[in-house]
């Protein structure tokens, strides 16, 4: 200890002569209402009452019990001054102080954290104005000050702290405290405390935060490293760099800090993050930030480290934008919730971030996403076990780039699980086991929709671009992918998938479902499978293990065969185009029981002769109707010709294509249902002919139409109908109703 080693330096007289000449001066001095100027290698205890300076002349300042500026007074401390404190001992201001180049230490031979107490700002303190820019006017201030061993004592929460009020804390060194180095309350959201430019470094604090804590706060351009947490009993301490609650963050350098517990870099709840570099921390959650209902924007976090939530975890639907979040770590392999390399995000959307180079033992190693919307991100270079780029638990993933991510096991690009949304995201170059662009999975919460992916160049064992366990796939693209076994486009397991695009994908010789591997009772409909290869064996550009439904597909330009069966069961594959071929190439195209004995076989016929998606079928055209006495006669133009290709279904013997004769007496629905003239009821069959003549018709207004129908059932459109009238002029109008057997929204 160094107490009373100032006093030695005098005769015990000299110094009864000093003490009596200050009690003399002083109150002179008060009297005349001039500010006291204390004189250096001073003892300092007790109230200040006075406006006071403590002025430099190379000697110390000792405080050896509290000292506090009341209410009214100001404490101006002048550059130079070195401030030590006793043990537990504190300077408490509720008037103004004024310290700027100043030195507040411990007042021990070998210091250490927690040498003494704070600097406590209370909220009778006087508060800090600043300009439009954000410079000091006037008001409390601690600028260029160094601040280091404090922070112990009752209700020590930081070695420099303030309590509702607001001062000016700038381009100080606050560092080696027992506590947070700054634990800033500020007056209100509409008067914070502004902490800026400080560096504050090797604080490891037995409380919240081990940098700094901040509540109404604006925090600028602070360099924040190298603080820590030290957990004290049950409590959960957060923020090993920065705790922020309803603060504003920008420009902030946060490095190396650490924390057993939340935001190893910066936790902030309520906040606005901007343009903070966040590098190389490390917590059990959220290695770089742990934000709850904040705004995080334009920073970049990289290189950090958590067991969940590596560079972010973010809840309580905050909103990440524009950030850069690279090369972070999310380390614990053995919950079901942990991962996200780069980003875990609970609720809230993540947008228009840059997420590269990030790793996870689990889920996630860019982003793992629960309930939350992922929108418009680059994904690349991320590694995990699963959901290399993007895991989607029940979230909506759309419009991103995710690309040369690799996963261990399933989903190298994406894996989307429950009721998760894919919808229109670029997903190339991704490598995994199963699902090498993106796998997806039903859960009890739902079941996961995939729409308008681009899927190209993936590759994995299984499901080069797709591995689909039942789920539903609408419009997806999926070009170029390879696998080792099966699947080289999709691999499904039941579920829906309709009007996707499947080309160019490959399998190996033993492998099969060059372009589509279906298991189970899938429903296939309305895809274009071509051009899809097999390097030998009997691969198709489907290959079925199941009873899947497969019907209104294009199927052809796959190679060695458009269709092959793997199981016992006979599959229903009626109504699928396999190109222009006739009805007896077709079984040449398919590899099935009638190959192999035992095998199940593809019922195919009927078979269709366009191309799905199919244009309706055409409608006649120039309905004209000519009346006399007794009959009335009605022509059309008739449709074009159908092609002669295809299976018509087995056992049919009718025409091809034909027309129908439709009447009635009104124009209200039901339309065209009339009855009872010669020829029979509405709708008449009148074969290929384009002429048909009518007796019996009714007297009065009557509507006639004609439609044409196909091999398949399909009805067409409408011609345009005509009202015939006994007495008045006829009348054309055109229709535009459309009947279709399949409904419009097949063709």
């Amino acid at each position: 200890m160094n107490n009373g080693r100032q006093h030695q330096r005098f005769p015990r007289i000299t110094r009864v002569l000093i003490l009596f000449g200050i009690l003399i001066f002083v109150p002179s001095i008060l009297f005349l209402g001039t500010v006291t100027q204390v004189s250096a290698d001073t003892t300092i205890c007790g109230p200040i009452t006075s406006n006071t300076i403590w002025t430099s002349n190379n000697n110390d300042y000792i405080v050896t019990c509290d000292v506090t500026v009341q209410s009214g007074v100001t404490l101006t401390i002048q550059p130079g001054v070195t401030v030590k404190f006793d043990p537990g001992i504190s300077l408490i201001v509720n008037g103004m102080l004024i310290a700027d180049g100043c030195t507040f230490t411990s007042n021990e031979t070998t210091p250490d954290e927690g040498d003494w107490g704070h600097i406590l700002f209370t909220a009778f303190s006087t508060d800090a104005t600043l300009d439009a820019q954000g410079n000091y006017v006037n008001g409390s201030k601690l600028q260029n000050c160094l601040v280091e061993w404090g922070g112990k004592g009752a209700g020590v929460n930081g070695q420099l702290e303030t309590d509702a009020s607001s001062p000016f804390i700038d381009q100080n060194i606050l560092k080696y405290s027992y506590s947070s180095g700054v634990h800033a309350t500020g007056r209100s959201s509409v008067k914070p405390v502004f902490i800026s430019q400080n560096s504050v470094t090797n604080n490891l604090a037995h409380g919240p935060a081990g940098g700094i804590y901040v509540s109404f706060g604006h925090v600028i351009s602070n360099t924040v490293s190298g603080n820590g947490i030290v957990t004290v009993g049950p409590t959960t301490e957060d923020g090993g760099g920065i705790h922020a609650v309803a603060s504003t963050l920008i420009n902030n350098f946060v490095s190396n800090n650490v924390t057993h517990y939340d935001g190893g870099g910066i936790f902030a709840i309520g906040s606005t993050l901007t343009g903070n570099i966040v590098s190389s921390n490390a917590a059990y959650f959220g290695g770089g930030l742990y934000v709850s209902g904040s705004t995080v924007e334009d920073n970049t976090v990289s290189g950090n480290t958590a067991w969940s939530g590596g560079g972010i975890y973010s809840v309580g639907n905050s909103i990440l934008n524009d950030n850069t979040v690279s090369g972070n770590v999310s380390t614990r392999d053995f919950q079901f919730d942990d991962g996200g390399g780069g980003i875990r995000v609970e609720g809230g959307t993540v947008e228009k971030n840059n997420v590269t180079s990030n790793s996870a033992a689990h889920n996630g190693g860019g982003i793992y996403a629960i309930d939350a919307i992922v929108t418009e991100n680059t994904i690349s270079g991320n590694s995990a076990a699963f959901g290399a780029g993007i895991f989607g638990t029940d979230a909506r993933i759309s419009s991103n780039v995710i690309d040369v991510n690799n996963a261990t096991s399933d989903g190298g690009g994406i894996y989307a699980e429950g009721q998760t949304t894919v919808l229109n995201n670029d997903v190339t170059s991704n490598i995994s086991a199963q699902g090498g662009g993106i796998y997806s999975e039903s859960t009890f919460s739902g079941v996961p929709s995939l729409s308008g992916n681009e899927v190209q160049e993936n590759d994995a064992n299984s499901g080069g671009g797709i591995y689909a366990v039942g789920s539903t796939l609408r419009g997806n693209t999926v070009l170029s992918n390879t696998v080792q076994s099966d699947g080289g486009g999709i691999y499904a397991e039941g579920g829906e998938l309709n009007n996707n695009i499947v080309s160019n994908n490959t399998v190996p010789s033993w492998g099969h479902g060059a372009g589509v591997y279906l298991v189970g009772t899938a429903d296939f409909t309305m895809n274009e499978v071509l051009t899809n290869t097999a390097s030998g064996g009997t691969a198709g550009g489907i290959s079925v293990d199941g009873q899947p439904q497969i019907h209104m597909n294009n199927l052809y330009g796959n190679q060695p065969f458009e269709a092959e069966v793997l199981s016992s069961e006979t599959v229903s594959g009626t109504l699928n185009y396999w190109g222009p071929v006739d009805c007896t190439t077709i079984a040449g195209l398919v590899y099935d029981g009638d190959d192999v004995p035992g095998k199940g076989q593809l019922s195919y016929a009927p078979s269709l002769y366009k191309a799905v998606p199919l244009a309706q079928l055409s409608a006649p055209t120039t309905l004209d109707v000519f009346t006399d006495t007794t009959t009335v006669t009605l022509t059309w133009n008739a449709i074009p010709a159908i092609p002669d290709v295809g299976c018509r279904p087995i056992g049919y013997t009718g025409l091809d294509w034909g027309y129908l004769v439709h009447y009635d007496v009104d124009g209200f629905c039901p339309l065209y249902e009339g009855s009872g003239i010669d020829q029979g009821d509405s709708p008449i069959d009148v074969g290929q002919e384009t002429s048909f003549t009518m007796s019996g018709i009714y007297k009065g207004r009557v509507y006639y139409i004609v439609t044409a129908y196909d091999y398949l059932g399909r009805i067409s459109p409408f011609s345009n109908y005509v009202v015939k009238p006994s007495e008045w002029e006829e009348i054309r109008l055109p229709l535009i109703l459309r009947l279709s057997l399949y409904g419009p929204s097949k063709f």
